[in-house]
């Protein structure tokens, strides 16, 4: 197990006090007041997602018995484990008291899950005969991926009664990632195994391929007209992304403690998540806040006065 770091004890609860709110003008915008997030019981932590109305935080963590997910509401740390999960349980999304991810049973088997502070339902699409996760929610919509009985994997919606299969056209391979109202973001695997990231509609799918993404390329979330990520440049190092989606920009996003990679996992309103390595190798959470550019904060201003990978990014063994 790689040595863990000292313990950043700061609560999202004065976090969102400290940190700025961001003015959404039409703009290129930026990551800033990056503070880690480190689960107490484990090392090598990872936040996938923020609940900005509630300061609630789900992830997951390493410690010597395997990987867990947690939910972190500013103040306590509840570890989630899915009572079948012998293999581990990870947490990537929530909405409200409802948190999506998956687990991994005794056959080293994945499942996703769907947990409502009190129930572990189990999510297994039913072409999914080589495992199923569960990457984020959105009321009564959740989406993923699945593996077929050919090895292929697929993107998936299921809205409580349905699982649609959402493969973009052409593909070899497809994930999704995140959703917004009828609007979704993941990657492909094209004919040659190049990975690139997408948005689809509901009609038209967009291929998503950041110009520096020389190794890879992967949209995790939207909101609004942003899009996060990550993708890894010629030399293999990860960084994450912003897209702005009205402008066709592309922004690196680097934690400043990131010496060997930062992943940017999900964007909710002008708040941002996920994770970096630093220069011994750890992996840490973090939180930020998504702030335009000083150009733009003038812009604002004046108008005033007259945010590789065949899965999703895993914690680091």
């Amino acid at each position: 197990m790689k040595k863990q770091l000292t313990i950043v004890t700061s609560t999202v609860a004065a976090l969102v006090v400290a940190l700025l709110s961001a003015n959404r003008a039409q703009a290129q915008y930026n990551l800033t007041n990056f503070t880690t997030i480190d689960d107490p019981f484990g090392a090598d932590t990872v936040v996938y997602s923020i609940d900005i109305n509630n300061n609630n935080l789900v992830g997951a963590f390493r410690d010597g018995n395997g990987e867990h997910g947690f939910l972190y509401d500013g103040s306590t740390w509840m570890t989630l484990n899915d009572p079948s999960g012998a293999g581990g349980t990870t947490a990537y999304d929530m909405d409200g008291a409802n948190i999506v991810g998956y687990y991994v049973d005794t056959n080293n088997m994945q499942h996703g899950f769907l947990y409502n502070g009190s129930t572990w339902t189990t999510l297994d699409d039913a072409n999914g005969v080589g495992g199923t996760v569960a990457y984020a929610i959105s009321g009564a919509d959740i989406v993923g991926s699945y593996v077929d009985s050919s090895g292929t994997l697929n993107g998936f919606l299921y809205n409580g009664p349905t699982w649609t299969t959402l493969d973009v056209p052409g593909a070899i391979g497809t994930a999704v990632y995140g959703l917004e109202g009828n609007s979704i973001v993941g990657f492909y695997l094209d004919a040659s195994g190049k990975q690139h990231g997408f948005l689809y509609d509901g009609t038209t799918w967009t291929t998503l391929d950041d110009p520096v993404g020389a190794g890879g390329f992967a949209a995790t979330d939207i909101s609004g007209n942003y899009i996060s990520g990550v993708y890894n440049d010629s030399d293999g190092i990860q960084h994450g992304f912003l897209y702005d989606i009205s402008t066709g920009t592309y922004t690196t996003v680097n934690d400043p403690l990131g010496a060997d990679g930062t992943s940017l996992d999900y964007i909710n309103g002008d708040y941002a998540t996920g994770s970096y390595l630093d220069s011994s190798g750890t992996q840490h959470g973090f939180v930020a806040t998504l702030t335009p550019e000083p150009s733009a904060w003038v812009l604002a201003t004046l108008g005033g006065a007259g945010l590789l990978l065949v899965l999703r990014r895993k914690i680091r063994a």
